[in-house]
């Protein structure tokens, strides 16, 4: 479904991304795994169409989109969450949710985003700087499922969140594969990948040194942490 081929990325003169190779199927969940630093954002800004200085292969069901423009890209069905969540504060949740056009045929309908996001339908009304950490995650992915994305580029969701708001979005991002749709995660946090994703690639000073499946990182579970450095 989406294919990243020796992707390398430059901010001026000074290159972070060496090479980023990945391959996401179509309803799987795969990860970035790697350090703070690493490029795993700045993969995810190159796939969207945000970052522009880039070489290597970016392909959409076969088609070629990394020179496109990230609106184009989002009509094809790739929403972006970014890790600061991007809500508007002084708007409610329900005008956060209305507020994006639908761009494609996949979007998901109120009565459904509410159904799987029952919380947001009971604060519908409240505004968005209201929101808890784990409320504003789900209304940021609840918004890219209105406007119709069928692979969701999620950075860091659990970044900043309690326990038991990271159990959520665990329950979230599973209840989206259920329903068919793709996820590439970036996530600093092994233990609550490995509950969620099929596959991982580690990424090293820009670079994919490893692609593992969720069996070999559950075996090599202390090692990565050490490496990790969490």
């Amino acid at each position: 479904m989406l294919v990243v081929d020796g992707l390398q990325a430059w901010y001026g003169e000074s290159q972070v991304l060496h090479g980023v190779t990945l391959e996401v199927g179509d309803g799987r969940v795969v990860t970035l795994v790697g350090r703070n630093g690493m490029g795993k954002t700045t993969a995810l800004r190159c796939i969207m169409g945000i970052h522009r200085q880039k070489r290597g292969r970016i392909l959409l069901d076969g088609r070629e989109i990394g020179h496109l423009p990230p609106q184009q890209i989002a009509r094809m069905g790739i929403g972006w969450v970014q890790d600061d969540r991007g809500i508007y504060g002084t708007l409610s949740v329900l005008e956060n949710l209305l507020l994006p056009p639908v761009v494609s045929d996949e979007s998901w309908s109120l009565d459904k985003i509410f159904s799987v996001f029952p919380v947001l339908k009971d604060q519908a009304a409240q505004s968005g700087s209201k929101l808890s950490g784990g409320e504003q995650q789900m209304l940021a992915i609840a918004r890219v499922l209105r406007m119709g994305a069928r692979i969701l580029l999620l950075d860091e969701p659990t970044e900043g969140l309690a326990p038991l708001l990271v159990e959520r979005v665990r329950e979230i991002v599973k209840e989206i594969k259920s329903h068919g749709l793709t996820v590439l995660l970036v996530e600093q946090n092994l233990r609550f990948a490995t509950t969620v994703a099929d596959t991982h690639h580690l990424i090293v000073n820009g670079r994919t040194v490893r692609s593992l499946s969720n069996q070999e990182v559950v075996r090599e579970e202390r090692e990565l942490l050490e490496y990790l450095g969490v």
